[in-house]
């Protein structure tokens, strides 16, 4: 069933309005029908066509595999008794549900919502970081510009005093 897309119904795909009861030759003459006017070559609509034509085969697959077929057959009859078990349930109860229902969603929405800004924090800070990183790298090559200039300032100046020297111990 799981190739199957939840919440849609292979018996009312088909066109079977017996459901758990339609007989395997009623599912072939269903599918056999609906496959000659569903089929991409030969539809109207050739948009959807290949969609409808595939969701198609894929109810007969479900409906003609037995043990596929006894597993949709327990989840709808599992699906109707819960309709009815919520059926039954007084106002107040049912109040009780929807709100719950509603809160849990509101819960999901707000992890979501946190997961986001989770994410959202990790690529700022990831950011800062390598702003950090390029700036010290920065101030690294400036100490290193300014150490070289000051070596290159005391080698001239040292030079030019020993110029000065020679001439003094010349003249």
């Amino acid at each position: 069933m799981d190739q199957f897309v939840e919440g849609k119904n292979p018996y009312t795909i088909l066109g079977l309005e017996k459901g758990e009861q339609s007989t395997l030759d009623e599912i072939k003459k269903a599918y056999r029908r609906l496959a000659l006017v569903k089929h991409p070559d030969k539809a109207k609509n050739k948009l959807t066509a290949a969609q409808e034509f595939d969701e198609l085969k894929k109810a007969y697959a479900i409906l003609t595999d037995k043990s596929a077929r006894g597993a949709l057959d327990d989840c709808l009859n599992a699906q109707s008794r819960r309709e009815e078990r919520l059926a039954k349930q007084d106002a107040k109860r049912q109040k009780l549900r929807q709100d719950l229902e509603r809160k849990e969603k509101q819960g999901a929405a707000a992890k979501s919502d946190e997961e986001m800004a989770r994410t959202r924090l990790k690529v700022e800070l990831e950011a800062l970081r390598a702003r950090a990183q390029q700036e010290q790298q920065e101030r690294q090559a400036a100490a290193s510009a300014a150490a070289a200039a000051r070596a290159a300032s005391t080698a001239a100046a040292a030079g030019s005093a020993g110029r000065e020297a020679a001439a003094a111990a010349a003249a």
